[in-house]
């Protein structure tokens, strides 16, 4: 399957393919479920390449591209099937709804996986807490990568301010505002307000503002 080519222009011909493939094979089924067990892995950058071209082995191109379409995202899955039932026999559609409820959100992470850069991060996990006999806090961040690797980050508090000053001033050498996500923007811009309000001295110690009376 070609991403760029209609669905309309092969569908027809990998539904008749899978159900035909599936009359052929009764154990079906069993042997496709083997294969994405044994392929699926950790959902890295290969695991959804490793899975299909397995699957295409077994069952051939055109079949497989009917799972192919399917599985891909969840967004839009329940059309893909009402579209695909008008054509796919019972067996069909059984193949593809157990494929669904037992892998959807797997093959999707693989398939998500295959379109980011190997180190891209999928995941991110803190903890914050407080060191009593040296009094500091110590922050750690595990990040979860698409490659299936979790480095892990940890400091004080300081450095972890600092390695944030470094991040801000790489991304400032994006040139333009257009290389990111409003709804991320506004994410950012709302957390930074509040951590520059945070770390803001009092109003009254800020550079050129005058000692408030206090007798008034």
């Amino acid at each position: 399957m070609n991403a760029s080519t209609p669905a309309q222009d092969w569908l027809p011909v990998g539904i008749a393919a899978l159900n035909s493939f599936l009359e052929s094979n009764p154990n079906a089924e069993q042997r496709i479920r083997e294969i994405i067990d044994k392929r699926l892995g950790s959902s890295g950058p290969g695991s959804w390449q490793a899975v299909f071209i397995s699957l295409e082995n077994y069952m051939g191109k055109e079949a497989t591209d009917v799972l192919d379409y399917v599985l891909q995202t969840q967004a839009g899955q329940i059309e893909i099937l009402q579209e695909i039932g008008k054509s796919g026999s019972s067996k069909t559609m059984s193949l593809l709804r157990t494929m669904v409820s037992l892998y959807g959100t797997e093959l999707e992470q693989a398939y998500l996986a295959l379109k980011q850069l190997q180190n891209t991060y999928k995941a991110f996990n803190r903890e914050v807490s407080y060191d009593f006999v040296n009094k500091r806090y110590q922050i750690r961040m595990r990040l979860e990568k698409y490659n299936g690797e979790m480095p892990l980050i940890e400091g004080d508090s300081d450095a972890i301010l600092d390695l944030t000053n470094f991040m801000i001033q790489t991304l400032l050498f994006v040139d333009t505002r257009e290389a990111f996500k409003d709804n991320l923007i506004e994410q950012f811009i709302e957390q930074a307000d509040k951590l520059i309000k945070f770390l803001r001295p009092p109003e009254a110690n800020m550079p050129g503002d005058k000692p408030k009376d206090k007798d008034k």
